[in-house]
């Protein structure tokens, strides 16, 4: 986006930003999802650009007003801006993917070459019975953009091996382990280590994840 256009959604922004009040009765502005929408459409940018220039100016998207108290707009920008890996979409990391979707991560590179079949119904947060059959990355983007369209998405329907995962973890600044596989657990690990990405085990042991 130009210079003149970047001006005309930040001032289009500021004029329809509106005063709420926290549950604590503490003020903010607002800018609604709805608007938000609109200049996205009206201006061309995606929801995250609208998104990042309502923050730059202290107003605060709604769908992250929640996030507020704990986050800051600084802390709201860093986080759209972070790409985060999520290797398997199991009922880990579909957990895993809802919770980062929500609270604005920028962007998801989402990882499992498995597809949904019935066992699955019982625990896994991405499973319904209309997705049976179709592979789990691809279900999990559509969840994401269902839920938080700001959030740019990365699907990869193959599983993560020796001589892929440097592909796979290309650009991102963490890597998220909710895999069953021990030894896919290790490879991970080492592209981890060796791509110097930040590592974050969620994997579950027993019934503790």
């Amino acid at each position: 986006m130009d210079t003149k256009n970047q001006e005309q959604l930040t001032s289009r922004i500021v004029q329809a930003a509106t005063e709420k009040e926290r549950p604590d009765g503490s003020s903010y502005p607002s800018l609604s999802f709805a608007d938000q929408r609109d200049l996205a459409e009206s201006y061309g940018p995606d929801h995250k650009s609208v998104q990042l220039a309502a923050l730059r100016q202290g107003i605060v998207p709604e769908v992250y007003a929640r996030n507020q108290k704990r986050l800051s707009c600084a802390d709201q920008i860093k986080l759209l801006q972070c790409h985060v890996a999520i290797i398997g979409l199991g009922g880990l990391g579909g957990t895993v993917t809802e919770i980062l979707a929500r609270i604005g991560i920028g962007t998801l590179t989402l990882v499992d070459g498995d597809r949904f079949d019935d066992s699955n119904l019982n625990r896994q947060l991405l499973s319904s019975t209309e997705v049976l059959g179709k592979p789990k990355a691809s279900v999990a983007e559509a969840r994401v953009k269902a839920v938080n369209p700001a959030v740019e998405t990365r699907t990869v329907t193959s599983l993560l091996t020796a001589e892929n995962a440097e592909n796979l973890l290309n650009s991102a600044t963490i890597g998220v382990d909710c895999l069953d596989s021990i030894t896919d657990r290790f490879t991970l690990e080492a592209v981890c280590r060796k791509m110097g990405i930040i590592m974050v085990s969620a994997a579950i042991g027993g019934t503790s994840g």
